[in-house]
């Protein structure tokens, strides 16, 4: 953290640490610790949430971010619950928005950011709070993009756990507080906080914001059918696919579709 700070101030780019509010929880600290990367010359910033999955810390994203600095926004990176900087919380059911909301809390706060009309993007293991954060928040936000967000199927399915890479598994057992000794004990912690448990497959929007749900058409943990029915629950929402198969889109042409899609929202 503290060198990507330093890196940035080198290269003259606006990078600082921010505390974003944990109003909801009896913690040893009330706050998470977030990255906020402000444009150059830009007075009352439109600004976009962005956090990544299991696998993921606020740092690994820079040079993705940089497209939407350039282009005036300011960008806010954080850790989903369990990992990076955000170790304190799990992934919960009834608190799974819990940091996101952190984040939206800030910039409501910070007078040299707009505070509504406001996108964010979550990939991967931060599909579930991401979704619950948007359906809670439908009138704050302007575009919601869950990128290969992991909703179901894995969470219903736990037998999957044991085929994927250790460290994503490793790293799902400290964002939900299961026990990595007892893989079979995963269930009991997934289960509840996968969207179709929840009944949100229905069919039935539960937000109006557009929502894009991207990925590839062949992903293990995040299928098709999940990134179609997740886009059901926005009265706005549309679903793309790059790339045959693995885990998340990459590319060119689907970071340009998730930049049109915020830019045009």
């Amino acid at each position: 953290m503290r060198a990507y700070v330093k890196m940035a101030i080198l290269r003259g780019e606006m990078v600082e640490r921010v505390q974003l509010p944990l109003t909801d929880m009896k913690l040893s600290k009330p706050y998470i610790t977030g990255l906020l990367h402000l444009p150059e010359g830009v007075n009352n910033a439109p600004v976009l949430l962005w956090t990544g999955g299991v696998d993921k810390v606020l740092t690994e994203h820079y040079s993705k971010i940089q497209r939407y600095v350039k282009a005036g926004y300011a960008v806010i990176t954080f850790d989903i619950p369990g990992g990076g900087l955000n170790t304190e919380t799990i992934i919960e059911p009834g608190k799974e928005h819990s940091s996101h909301q952190a984040a939206l809390d800030y910039v409501q706060s910070d007078a040299r950011l707009q505070n509504d009309n406001i996108p964010v993007l979550t990939s991967s293991g931060g599909g579930m709070s991401l979704i619950e954060f948007a359906i809670r928040n439908d009138d704050k936000l302007s575009a919601v993009v869950a990128r290969c967000a992991v909703v179901d199927r894995v969470l219903t399915k736990p037998f999957l756990f044991p085929k994927l890479p250790l460290m994503t598994v490793q790293s799902f057992e400290k964002r939900v507080g299961a026990n990595i000794n007892d893989l079979e004990s995963y269930g009991k912690y997934t289960i509840p906080l996968s969207l179709k448990t929840k009944g949100y497959f229905d069919g039935t929007p539960r937000m109006k914001t557009p929502l894009l749900v991207i990925n590839t058409i062949d992903d293990r943990v995040a299928s098709p059918e999940d990134m179609t029915k997740t886009a059901a629950i926005s009265g706005s929402g549309q679903v793309k696919f790059f790339g045959e198969k693995g885990h998340c889109p990459h590319g060119e042409e689907a970071y340009q579709a998730i930049f049109d899609f915020i830019k045009d929202n």
